[in-house]
């Protein structure tokens, strides 16, 4: 029996009907599988986007939730920053 484990997740595009074709892994241990679209929420369903898949042997089983809202704020602060950073120059 397979154990869970985190990967990164890539949304390559639309899949089989009723699902995704997400790219899970990287490197020579990437995979590519079609995963249902309802296990994934509407903001990730647009190719490119990215987030921490937990993973139990081929099958994408949930999202994990805690990489994903860290991964959000994370890339907000630095998209928010130099757009402050600018705004300061025109008072």
């Amino acid at each position: 029996m397979a154990s869970e484990r985190r990967l990164e997740a890539v949304v390559l595009g639309p899949g089989r009907p009723g699902q995704l074709r997400v790219a899970l892994g990287r490197d020579q241990r990437q995979f590519v599988a079609d995963v249902p679209i309802e296990l994934l929420q509407p903001s990730l369903r647009m190719p490119n986007s990215e987030f921490v898949a937990v993973v139990k042997g081929r099958d994408l089983v949930r999202i994990d939730g805690a990489a994903f809202v860290e991964r959000l704020v994370t890339t907000a602060q630095v998209s928010w920053v130099p757009a402050m950073w600018y705004l300061a120059q025109f008072p």
